[in-house]
């Protein structure tokens, strides 16, 4: 399962947040579809998802584990 807990994203401290308390679940062996204006902040979310932009605030669970908190082996 995918948690996305209260996320929220700036690329800057003075810029616009991109994210903004984003939250919603993915239960296993569910597909979702991400869908948006251009600028509404789709493949930002996937990079906070897969670990690549850290969100300012909130969380991201993956199986119950904060992705910035897993290690690779």
């Amino acid at each position: 399962m995918i948690e996305i807990n209260n996320i929220s994203f700036a690329y800057s401290q003075t810029s616009r947040k991109i994210l903004e308390n984003v939250s919603f679940d993915i239960e296993k062996n569910r597909c979702i579809a991400i869908l948006g204006n251009n600028g509404a902040g789709k493949s930002t979310l996937l990079k906070c998802i897969d670990s690549i932009c850290p969100p300012q605030k909130g969380v991201v669970l993956v199986d119950s584990k904060n992705v910035f908190k897993m290690t690779t082996m």
